[in-house]
């Protein structure tokens, strides 16, 4: 049987051997189908092959390999060759010996008297043909070359044809790219028109403030999308980040940016994870600051000491602040007036125990065996 289906941008038409059996109307309203053109040439909308120009080269290739191929089969098993004597009784093989043979009786192989490195560099020369209309090196295909620390830059030199048909195919590819997201999305949305809703845990942070909740399907600029290439070569990420942080500090570049040239995929989530972790920091230095404080205002409550984390000179007790040279405020709290204070709470006693039993430690009452007393005074 033979499967046709004939498409329009309004209708959808299905064939067994001519015959139709199923006809619709096409809810896209469009044809699904994205032409992307390997290789632009002028005049023709359907672009070239990479491999067109090499065919007869690749074809002349495989044919002089055969027949450096049939050369060494040939001699891989040699012929003997006998003169002066029959080989009606010689067995070949290994380990046999032949005796009996007349005086002048020659035995000897058919040895290989084709030069072969003339073959082989008609060979080679071809190759070096292919590689150079294509625009691929050599080295691209596992040809050796030494290992060394070579720049981005120097690999780009070397790679150079390559690396211009890519950016050549980049252009083109990118077009056909744009129409495949675009036909997916209109069948998504033809097919499941509840996407078109905003769901936050699963399509992303809203970067601007006048994104709909609700997409309109018309909107061209649902379907305006980018297509970020990566660098196809290596990149080392230690110059990368230099280059960063430097573009950085002089105010040329931004933190979103900076985290897609390092190759993050979802930069507003990364971004709003930075944030929260830095939130968090913050919340948990502010708690530990306050407790330090708490206890720096148990440890003023309990000797009249002022400590570092106060930042304030210890106050005497029978300071008054209407003394010159007194500080002002109350000598025993160390608290100015006016100020509000931390507050303990119901659990300051508890805190100033295990202050004092912390810093002084703890004296055990000392027992004593009565018994052990009594036998000792007896005897």
């Amino acid at each position: 049987m033979t499967y046709t289906e004939r498409l329009t941008d309004t209708q959808i038409d299905e064939y067994i051997n001519d015959e139709l059996i199923d006809s619709r109307p096409n809810p896209l309203g469009m044809i699904p189908i994205a032409h992307i053109r390997n290789v632009s040439v002028s005049g023709s909308p359907w672009g070239l092959s990479d491999i067109g120009d090499i065919i007869s080269i690749n074809r002349e290739l495989n044919e002089k390999m055969t027949d450096v191929s049939d050369i060494i089969n040939y001699h891989a098993s040699p012929t003997t060759i006998i003169q002066g004597a029959k080989a009606t009784n010689l067995e070949r093989g290994p380990r046999k010996i032949w005796g009996g043979l007349p005086e002048k009786a020659k035995v000897y192989n058919l040895e290989n008297g084709v030069d072969l490195a003339g073959p082989m560099g008609y060979i080679q020369t071809l190759k070096l043909a292919m590689h150079e209309i294509t625009g691929v090196p050599e080295s691209a295909l596992g040809q050796m070359q030494p290992i060394s620390n070579t720049s981005g830059v120097a690999l780009s030199i070397q790679w150079y044809p390559l690396i211009n048909k890519n950016s050549l195919k980049q252009l083109n590819y990118g077009v056909g790219i744009k129409r495949i997201n675009e036909l997916v999305l209109r069948t998504l949305f033809c097919h499941e028109p509840e996407t078109l809703l905003y769901d936050p845990y699963t399509d992303g942070i809203k970067t601007e403030n006048y994104q709909p909740d609700l997409l309109d399907p018309n909107d061209p600029e649902i379907y305006n999308v980018d297509c970020v290439w990566p660098s196809p070569l290596p990149v080392d990420n230690l110059v990368k980040l230099n280059e960063i942080q430097a573009k950085l500090a002089i105010g040329l570049e931004s933190k979103r940016n900076a985290l897609v040239e390092l190759g993050e995929e979802f930069p507003d989530e990364r971004l709003e994870e930075m944030f929260s972790e830095q939130r968090r920091d913050v919340i948990e230095q502010g708690a530990l600051e306050l407790i330090k404080a708490t206890i720096s205002s148990a440890i003023l409550q309990m000797t009249g000491i002022a400590t570092e984390e106060s930042g304030k000179p210890a106050p005497s007790s029978g300071g008054s602040p209407d003394q010159p040279g007194s500080p002002a405020g109350n000598a025993q709290t160390g608290v100015l007036p006016g100020a509000t204070g931390i507050d303990l709470g119901v659990d300051t006693k508890s805190l100033i125990d295990q202050f004092v039993t912390m810093a002084y430690g703890t004296k055990l009452p000392q027992r004593r065996n009565s018994e052990d007393a009594s036998s000792q005074e007896t005897s």
